[in-house]
């Protein structure tokens, strides 16, 4: 069984670094699917899949536990920080860390590409197909793949999107408006869905320099028919008012501007509320 760490380079492709980010991509995702058939032999990733199917009593229960065990179990860490600790350089394009030697680790740690791993063999241990999303989704890296995920599909065929490095709850997303291209791939790293997203080439309204706040939260309503657009601001962005959070960050700034009395809490409110606001969107709205 392959149970260690592998390092790609794009320099030992045919392209050197001048490799583009699809073909770079697809050899990642090869390795990915590779490294998630290797670990069905391994005894400790089989007893915590069953332990963790036996606590399910359905499907999507089970395919949520694999998000919330791998989501708790992995601290989340970008790889030219592994590299520079594992291997004392910082040079290298991806390092995937396979399930195996993940589980063994002192301190588990990788980022999206090593939880995508995890996850997808747990669920390929438990029996369900499963998949790999990879998506264009970083503004500052136009066109470049910048996030991967697993997916699986339950029986009745539905695809249930398994984001453990990023996502916000099980079946979480990163927000369309975002995403530039989306491309699923099969366990056997073949290209089944390969789309342009809303950001593709600018034409969501919301592509601008800084995001809105993002998706609604589980439990907070939508409101259906409220404005969406973009004050080319570069600290406001998008504004999406069909958010409700929108409302109580900009309402807030306003009723600091009108109705505080002294000019320096004027500006102290207006600040923190705007403030808080765009951590939001930094930390939600984008990657």
């Amino acid at each position: 069984m392959a149970a260690q760490s592998i390092v790609l380079k794009r320099d030992r492709t045919p392209q050197g670094l001048n490799t583009p980010t699809s073909v770079v991509t697809k050899q990642t995702v090869e390795k990915m699917c590779e490294h998630v058939r290797n670990a069905q032999s391994d005894p400790m990733l089989r007893a915590i899949a069953a332990r963790l199917a036996t606590s399910a009593r359905t499907p999507a229960d089970q395919l949520s536990a694999i998000w919330l065990w791998v989501k708790n179990h992995i601290k989340f860490l970008h790889d030219d920080v592994l590299t520079r600790v594992l291997f004392n350089e910082g040079d290298h394009f991806e390092l995937l860390i396979s399930p195996p030697v993940m589980l063994r680790m002192k301190a588990p740690s990788g980022d999206c590409d090593d939880f995508t791993m995890l996850a997808d063999a747990l669920a390929c241990a438990m029996g369900f197909e499963w998949g790999i999303v990879t998506l264009a989704c970083d503004r500052k890296r136009p066109g470049e793949y910048s996030h991967v995920y697993g997916c699986a599909w339950l029986p009745n065929g539905v695809m249930c999107p398994l984001d453990c490095s990023h996502g916000k709850y099980p079946g979480w997303e990163v927000p369309a408006r975002d995403i530039q291209r989306k491309t699923v791939w099969n366990s056997n790293a073949q290209a089944i869905s390969d789309e342009p997203g809303p950001a593709f080439m600018g034409s969501s309204p919301d592509a601008s320099s800084t995001a809105a706040l993002g998706a609604v939260p589980p439990g907070l309503p939508v409101i259906a028919g409220m404005p969406v657009f973009d004050t080319g601001l570069p600290i406001i962005g998008t504004i999406d008012f069909t958010n409700p959070l929108e409302w109580v960050a900009m309402g807030g700034a306003a009723a600091s501007a009108f109705l505080a009395r002294s000019a320096s809490s004027k500006v102290v409110g207006v600040a923190g509320f705007l403030g808080a606001r765009y951590i939001l969107a930094s930390m939600w709205g984008s990657w």
